[in-house]
């Protein structure tokens, strides 16, 4: 990974405080979380930030050709507003996934209000706060580190536009 490593360490720490957020959600609530290996009905993606964008990129670029033309398959009979990283719903890159794939279906606090994917947390009458992420704080996060992403990379020619998925995978297809 060539960049700021300052930078790129402030992201990937964001993500590694992502996945220890959806492990303590998954120990308290495993049981009432549908979301499963192979479920991919939140898996709408088209854009990303730049940095996830440079991310996203760097994981298919480690991906083997037999995943890589299973990629170009499947783009061919996608659906529309289905992510372009899916291969028999699931995604190619899910260690690597961007911020907004991690937190589908948990419970987030968006706008005062907390949401989570309708089929999670059937039964579930109330959710300790420790279980709740604040959305709009992690995109603030997320917004601030692609900033700097963008400054250390010096682009004149984009300062907060979001990159299609589908013209990263394009790269590789």
């Amino acid at each position: 990974m060539q960049q700021n490593s300052s930078t790129i360490d402030a992201y990937l720490a964001l993500l590694k405080q992502l996945d220890t957020f959806q492990k303590r959600v998954l120990a308290r609530y495993g049981k009432a979380i549908a979301c499963r290996r192979g479920c991919s009905s939140c898996c709408i993606l088209e854009t990303v930030f730049p940095i996830e964008a440079w991310y996203v990129e760097h994981a298919l670029g480690k991906l083997s050709n037999t995943a890589l033309q299973a990629l170009a398959r499947q783009i061919k009979k996608a659906r529309s507003g289905e992510c372009v990283l899916l291969v028999r719903n699931q995604c190619l890159i899910y260690k690597q996934r961007p911020i907004i794939c991690r937190t589908h279906g948990l419970p987030l606090i968006i706008e005062g209000k907390i949401d989570f994917c309708d089929k999670n947390f059937k039964g579930v009458s109330s959710l300790d706060g420790q279980s709740i992420l604040d959305l709009e704080k992690t995109t603030m996060v997320l917004a601030a580190i692609n900033l700097r992403f963008l400054k250390e990379k010096k682009s004149a020619t984009q300062t907060s536009g979001r990159v299609a998925l589908r013209e990263i995978v394009d790269k590789f297809i």
